[in-house]
């Protein structure tokens, strides 16, 4: 690695760090959860409180929840997210040392640059998701295939499964890839004439023990030994396949947006007790309606997929939980030195050309394309963010890595440009396509402002959650949702002629979904008995 190199390395993780220690300092979502992660948040909760096992069903990934969990039982949600980066850098400096070992020492600072310069890894990096797990599961199973094509003998195969497990247990849809890793062991071995058995039988017991303890868990705390959410995917697929769908976040106005309260708003039309098994049907009954739409209208569907990829493939960042350009906002230097989706994956082209040409490169491609396949699938299959996309960015920088090196070698050489031309035509047409705006959104929505409202009021500061209400209000007027928090912050804090007003706005709103009015009622019958009360402390008080 030369000099200038080293320097713009160094340069990119200090830049890094300085956003982490800022957005720590600075901004409420770092020590206040929402949407998932009020979910993940309550189940870690539960977990520290019931130690070891819990007992709530996990409603999402429940590997993530034990992650929070053990920090979380010595300093609460603030170490949590500390432990979180230190593991997020040790990863970083473990994929390195993969790369190095498979690629050599040029290649590996080039995918190395490229990681830190991809601002989505940054972004979820010090965000109350799975996301980040996800990415350093992916680096895991990278670091055990390294380790794999160095040493012989049953540990790296396990090694190798444990790591997928872990990966699983961190994105379900990730156990699509467990069938090309699996192969791509078994293609190395035979490659390098060792025991193919032996290198399968290792990576199913490593699989195994990732698993179970995961499945054992929930068998003994819902009595299913299942390692996915309690829902088995069902709202996620509702969410990208209803019949108001349209490839991002969706739900055809049967929730909110607050996957904290999904359960609860489903079962305010469903009769029942929100538990394990509720969860379960709930899951089967979603994902009932969901096929029911798609086969009324089949054709709806393909183009629904079609739109789908197309999202996924742009450089906007269709953030779901947290929305970049409210973090712009909030720190405006953040993440400016930008390597987009589209550069990353067209150069992660040429790396593709140049692997299929080499056989000791060839072998990694089926796991290689099989993690990045899993990610595409699953983004296809539910619906698509930059949330879903992330796991995508560890394979296309083991590409790209050498897609850098390839493409300095063609600026130079006019032969090898030839001899590429195909490979370089399409990793042009991938980056310029990417950069056609798949949205006209250029400033932070309402749903943004919604949930910095619901930070600021979890961190104690009332009157910056109702400034931010009202900025959200000024982008969605009519939405009942904000307008029902902000009269429940307004009630608490002694407004009630205020609350009172957004209750009756909410009450003349046509088509609020019956959960919404059924909270609303509840609150207003707060809001009346904080009149009366009122109105007796008054009489008392007069002469």
């Amino acid at each position: 690695m030369d000099r200038y190199l080293a320097w713009a390395i160094g340069a990119l993780a200090l830049q890094r760090l300085c956003y982490h220690l800022v957005y720590l300092r600075d901004v409420p979502f770092a020590v206040a959860t929402i949407s998932d992660g009020r979910i993940y948040e309550r189940a870690a909760t539960d977990l520290v409180a019931h130690a070891p096992l819990g007992t709530a069903p996990f409603y999402l990934q429940g590997f993530y929840a034990v992650q929070l969990a053990i920090p979380m039982a010595i300093g609460g949600l603030a170490l949590a997210l500390l432990v979180q980066l230190v593991l997020a850098a040790t990863g970083w400096w473990v994929l390195h040392r993969a790369m190095r070992s498979m690629l050599g020492a040029r290649p590996a600072a080039y995918g190395l640059l490229l990681a830190l310069a991809h601002p989505p890894l940054a972004f979820y990096e010090n965000k109350f998701l799975s996301a980040a797990l996800t990415v350093a599961c992916s680096i895991a199973v990278v670091a055990a295939l390294a380790w794999a094509e160095r040493r012989e003998g049953p540990w790296p195969s396990v090694a190798v499964g444990t790591a997928m497990g872990l990966a699983v247990l961190a994105r379900p849809n990730l156990l699509i890839a467990v069938p090309a890793v699996a192969v791509a062991l078994l293609v190395l071995n035979g490659a390098r004439g060792r025991r193919r058995s032996a290198a399968l039988l290792g990576f199913v017991l490593g699989l195994g023990l990732s698993l179970a303890p995961m499945a054992w868990r929930n068998a003994t705390v819902t009595g299913t030994a299942t390692v996915f959410p309690a829902h088995g995917g069902g709202t996620s697929f509702y969410i990208g396949n209803n019949a108001q769908a349209n490839g991002v976040w969706n739900a055809g106005g049967l929730f909110s947006g607050d996957v904290a309260r999904e359960a609860e708003e489903f079962d305010a039309v469903n009769d029942g007790p929100v538990d394990a098994d509720r969860m379960a049907q709930m899951g089967d009954a979603l994902y009932a309606r969901a096929w029911e739409d798609i086969a009324d209208d089949p054709a709806r569907w393909l183009w629904l997929l079609t739109r789908k990829a197309w999202l996924m493939a742009g450089n906007d960042e269709l953030a779901q939980d947290y929305d970049v350009l409210g973090e712009r906002e909030m720190i405006p230097w953040a993440n400016r030195i930008a390597v987009p989706f589209g550069v990353l994956a067209g150069l992660a082209v040429l790396g593709v050309a140049v692997w299929w040409r080499q056989p000791e490169m060839r072998m990694r491609l089926w796991w290689v394309l099989g993690l990045g396949a899993a990610t595409v699938i699953g983004n296809l299959v539910f619906f698509t963010s930059s949330q879903h996309r992330l796991p995508l960015a560890i394979p296309l920088v083991l590409l790209a890595a050498t897609g850098v090196q390839r493409a300095l070698t063609l600026m130079r050489d006019r032969a090898a440009l030839r001899a590429d031309r195909i490979a370089v035509v399409v990793a042009a047409v991938v980056c310029a396509q990417a950069m056609w705006p798949r949205t006209r959104v250029r400033e932070p929505s309402a749903v943004h402002y919604y949930n910095l409202a619901l930070a600021f009021d979890y961190v104690g500061e009332p009157a910056a959650a109702q400034a931010a209400l009202e900025r959200s209000l000024e982008r969605n007027p009519e939405q009942p949702l904000v307008l029902l928090e902000r009269a429940t912050l307004r009630r608490r804090v002694g407004d009630l002629d205020g609350a009172k007003a957004d209750l009756e706005r909410i009450a003349a709103f046509p088509n609020v979904p019956t959960w919404a009015r059924e909270q609303a009622a509840r609150e207003a019958e707060t809001v009346r008995l904080g009149f009366e009360n009122l109105r007796l402390a008054t009489a008392e008080s007069a002469p």
